[in-house]
Parts: structure tokens; C-alpha cells; sequence
């Protein structure tokens, strides 16, 4: 059984999300997530997501990409997904990639996505990045 994950499925969020269509590398019109990232370190105050899946699905797979509209163009985005408040995958995402991300969530009700500019890189705190997470499917 394949589910589609929108904002309005979210359990709770953190940040100021929005469903709309975004510009991303190459590719115009992409419909998708998106929030503004201006936090270097993975805490309380980063862009989330979450999801309540109550234990039902095995994979996790979405699109995620820095929108081209971002202030800044030299920041990594970091994207930490966690289930059940362990991490299970963290991803890298510079500016004009779209990284396809697949994850195995059985055994997972708390889903949470959770974006911060990469702080090992070269964080600098006055940037900011409009991140897009796209197809977010549940299986």
C-alpha cells in the first residue's frame, strides 16, 4: 500500500512550512514542501516534520533539494530522518542537486524529517536556504 505523506498528514511541525511549487536545479514547477533552513546544528529549533505511522510501512522514499530561490547558494542542506527518536539516515544536499532518498522504516510510528545546514562544512549563520522535500511516499 503505497501513501502520500503532505503537510496536511504531519502530526506536528517545526518551522514555517509550506505546500506550494518551487523552482529546484533544472526543473520548474516542482510541487512540494518547502521551509526556510537557518539553523546550523541539528536542536529543538530545526525545520521538522512529523509523521504518527503507527507501525504499518516498510520504506520511506521522497526528493529533497535546495529551492532555487534559497539566499544562499554555498550551504549544505543536512537532512536527518529519525523513527522512534533513533536516527536512520542523515543525507548531504548542495545546492542544485535533488537527492533522491529512500529509507527502511519498519517497525517505526514516530517518523520525523528534520533539515539544518550542514555545521561541518562551512555553516555561516547569517544564511539561509529554502529546502524542498518532494514525493514524500510512504510503502
Amino acid at each position: 500500500m503505497r501513501q502520500a505523506l503532505g503537510l496536511n498528514r504531519a502530526f506536528a511541525t517545526v518551522g514555517e512550512w509550506e505546500e506550494n511549487r518551487y523552482e529546484v536545479a533544472d526543473r520548474s514547477d516542482v510541487a512540494g514542501i518547502g521551509v526556510i533552513v537557518r539553523t546550523c546544528r541539528d536542536d529543538s529549533g530545526a525545520p521538522q516534520l512529523e509523521y504518527r505511522l503507527a507501525n504499518r510501512f516498510d520504506t520511506l522514499t521522497f526528493n529533497v533539494a535546495q529551492g532555487n530561490s534559497s539566499v544562499s547558494s554555498d550551504q549544505q542542506l543536512a537532512v536527518r530522518v529519525l523513527g522512534n527518536e533513533g536516527q536512520l539516515d542523515i543525507q548531504k544536499v548542495p545546492f542544485n542537486q535533488v537527492k533522491p532518498i529512500t529509507v527502511d522504516i519498519r517497525g517505526v510510528n514516530a517518523l520525523k524529517i528534520r533539515l539544518f545546514l550542514d555545521d561541518e562544512q562551512r555553516c555561516d549563520y547569517s544564511s539561509e536556504i529554502t529546502a524542498v522535500l518532494e514525493d514524500i511516499t510512504v510503502r
